[in-house]
């Protein structure tokens, strides 16, 4: 991805699928994207 210029990503979510309950938060599937995202970027 840095070589090719990419120094941003942005990635679209609906609050539901973070929040199923009332004050009960799951990221679990962003912090997949952001953790993918960093090993393409930094190995």
């Amino acid at each position: 991805m840095a070589e090719s210029g990419i120094t941003w990503i942005s990635a679209d979510f609906a609050w539901m699928d973070i929040e199923r309950e009332r004050s009960v938060y799951n990221f679990s599937y962003f912090d997949f994207v952001v953790e993918n995202a960093e090993k393409k970027v930094y190995g």
